[in-house]
């Protein structure tokens, strides 16, 4: 068996890449495998989405994800806090794992569906998978050689839920050896595929199964508010049930489950909804009753948020054990040029276009008048560190791991000129900084012009049917992507049910502070007042890294009265400039912000909380997301909690009454400095603020990726 799977996985990955080889690649969060060649360049990272479980077995946990458009990948923990990546568990073509089969039922892709596990209340013995799949020809289908096109077609149009002529259908999968605590092994059922009767097969690879569950003498799942049931114990022939009335508006895996228990273990009180649904791809739940006597469901509430994204999608939520656990997928990332040039710098994002011309002398590092600047020219370089990387790049140092220096030039224009020109050589490239050469920049570095050619794809060796080397898929080559997207999920998280809310809460899990492997910085009464941003000493270059942090903020309420605005607000990622007096001003990362209104007659404060990442030419911000919570009456102080890893931000406000899953994915791919900035804003006295900047360790195993645990 390891001999075939050597044939189809790559090269152990350097999954925790040092900041200064790959700044954007995070290092505690699961990312697909990433290889890099001699030089450093990396060839290919796994374009990595939708989550399919997250379960506990025999003291592992484990996540189970899709990986390359086309089969699941797999990683445990036994920690929760460093992760393994395991071999493919279930791949076209292939049963069981890493043994070539050709099954044709998924020759065309092992899709999306959900893993079930045994519990008290659903019936299960043994782990079982339920997966929609794209299909080849079956045995004498004269059809075959059509069956390509329809799916180029239908691939043309992802996340479209027109089957485009695809042929779909689905699975099941099980535990090769389910006494196995790693799962590492998984095969396909010799009766598979699934039967439907009375018409009732899905039409799409979209209409993801959920997770099964067992009432009375017959088992049920739900894809996209109808409810599927049979009495076969082999779970191979299902029939949809017409006329019921269930939650819908979740296509990617509805999950049904008992209520989540409280942050403390225990069971919700008398009185509380007894069943959790998601209703919008996993970040979302509907609470309510089931009653299994007849299958019907009662909504209580029908939309509680567990994540406002905006860059998270297809989140799985199951009990691991007695914990619930919530992961997700961040669907976008630092942009990247497209492979094919065009006359516009940046395709993909139109509106940063080089119209404008550079910024005025004496403007560098600042946050105001760039308009709509494609560069950043705040990237001042320090002797003996930058915040790129660390070593003095000059002249002579022709490549700094995937930064390279081109040249001295008068402009920006100049720049981007000779970045453009030097790319067939050298590149692709795919941003570009220039240090400002009339600005008050190290005499050394004036109008230095460097470009970056970090997460360069290459293709997949040009092999039909081939995705990352990970074994048969479409019957087209990928395409290069735009941007840098679908590679990493989200930390794994535990869902709460909070009593005095009557809502659910989402924390990352309490082991994570075990991957804390410092303290950057740790301010008590702190004063923030309106307008005068206090950066955190220590959180930035040149002398400290918070691009892998964990920030915990404690900020005193304003005091609100007569319907006066006030806000407050943490950024992270932040670069700083000197504000022309001599102060440090924060600009371009990812800004949190909490506005607060007046307590109502019951004393509650309303605050609306957003994230958003700002533009390092200070020309606004993009990717906004809101979330409105409740602060109640006695509480004193905003509680924030920010994750940060390199291009991942995790916020959670109030204990998770509001969460925020973003991207550090400017328009302008620069590094930030890593700052952490606190800021106050609205007609109010200078709030006390505590603030500590925890720096976060390898959240991998050495190796990470391990095909025989």
């Amino acid at each position: 068996m390891l001999a075939a799977l050597n044939v189809v996985v790559p090269a152990v990955p350097n999954t925790c890449q040092p900041r200064a080889a790959h700044p954007f690649l995070p290092i505690y969060h699961l990312i697909g495998n990433v290889t890099s060649d001699a030089g450093g360049k990396v060839v290919s990272v796994e374009d990595i989405n939708d989550v399919s479980s997250v379960f506990l077995w025999a003291g592992v946990y484990h996540v189970f994800h899709q990986c390359c458009q086309n089969h699941w990948d797999h990683a445990v923990s036994r920690d929760l806090v460093h992760w393994t990546r395991l071999p493919p568990p279930i791949v076209p073509n292939m049963n069981p794992t890493g043994v070539p089969h050709p099954d044709w039922y998924d020759a065309h892709g092992s899709w999306d569906g959900s893993l079930s596990v045994p519990h008290d209340w659903n019936g299960i013995t043994e782990p079982v998978v339920l997966m929609t799949t794209v299909e080849g020809a079956p045995p004498g289908d004269a059809a075959a050689a059509d069956r390509p096109r329809s799916i180029r077609a239908a691939a043309a149009t992802a996340r479209s839920r027109s089957s485009a002529g695809m042929a779909v259908g689905m699975a099941v999968v099980r535990p090769t050896n389910a006494s196995d605590p790693y799962l590492v092994s998984w095969t396909k059922d010799a009766a598979n595929p699934v039967a439907f009767e009375n018409g009732s097969a899905i039409d799409s690879p979209y209409d993801t199964p959920g997770q099964i569950w067992r009432s009375g003498d017959h088992w049920n799942f739900l894809v996209v508010g109808e409810r599927y049931t049979t009495t076969d114990p082999t779970l191979h022939t299902w029939r949809k049930v017409a006329g019921e009335q269930w939650p819908t508006g979740e296509f990617g895996g509805q999950w049904f489950s008992p209520l989540a228990n409280l942050a403390d273990g225990s069971a919700p009180p008398a009185g509380s909804p007894g069943w959790m649904m998601s209703v919008g791809n996993g970040g979302k739940y509907a609470l309510g009753d089931y009653w299994p006597a007849n299958e019907s469901w009662t909504t209580r509430n029908e939309g509680v948020t567990i994540d406002y994204g905006p860059d998270s999608a297809w989140e799985a939520g199951q009990f691991a054990g007695g914990r619930f656990m919530n992961i997700g997928w961040f669907n976008r990332g630092p942009p990247m040029e497209e492979e094919e040039r065009s006359e516009e710098p940046f395709p993909h994002e139109r509106s940063f276009a080089f119209a404008q011309g550079p910024p005025s002398a004496g403007s560098a590092g600042t946050a105001a008048g760039l308009g709509g600047c494609a560069f950043t020219t705040s990237w001042e370089v320090l002797p003996g560190y930058t915040n790129i990387y660390n070593r003095e790049p000059t002249p002579t140092n022709v490549t700094h791991g995937t930064l390279e220096f081109v040249g001295v030039y008068g402009s920006a224009q100049a720049c981007f000129a000779a970045v453009n020109a030097s790319s067939g050589a050298r590149g692709p490239f795919h941003s570009f900084t220039w240090n400002d050469y009339s600005a008050a920049t190290a005499a050394a570095y004036k109008g230095h012009c460097w470009a970056d050619t970090s997460f360069t794809w290459q293709g997949r060796g040009g092999a039909a049917g081939q995705t990352s080397g990970r074994g048969p898929g479409f019957p087209i080559p990928p395409p290069l992507p735009s941007a840098f997207t679908h590679d990493h999920l989200t930390g794994l998280r535990e869902v709460a049910y909070d009593p005095k809310l009557g809502s659910l809460v989402s924390q990352p899990v309490r082991e994570l502070v075990a991957l804390r492997n410092g303290t950057l910085a740790s301010e008590r009464g702190v004063r923030v007042a309106p307008g005068t941003p206090h950066v955190v000493a220590g959180t930035g270059a040149p002398h400290a890294d918070a691009s892998a942090a964990d920030v915990v903020l404690s900020i005193a309420l304003p005091t609100m009265g007569g319907g006066d605005a006030a806000a407050v607000g943490v950024s992270v990622l932040a670069n700083v400039s000197d504000d022309g007096g001599g102060a440090l001003a924060p600009f371009g990362g990812v800004l949190t912000l909490v506005n607060f209104s007046a307590p109502d007659a019951n004393g509650t404060i309303h605050a609306l909380a957003s994230v958003r990442t700002l533009n390092p030419c200070g020309s606004g911000s993009e990717g906004v997301a809101q979330a409105s919570f409740p602060i109640l009456k006695g509480e004193t102080a905003l509680e924030l909690r920010v994750l940060v890893d390199r291009s991942v931000v995790e916020v959670f406000v109030m204990g998770g009454r509001a969460v925020f899953s973003k991207t550090f994915a400017p328009s302008v791919l620069y590094v930030p400095d890593t700052h952490v900035a606190l800021q106050a804003w609205g007609d109010v006295d200078a709030l006390a603020a505590s603030v500590d900047v925890y720096s976060m360790g390898c959240g991998w195993t050495d190796p990470p990726y391990q095909p025989a645990p």
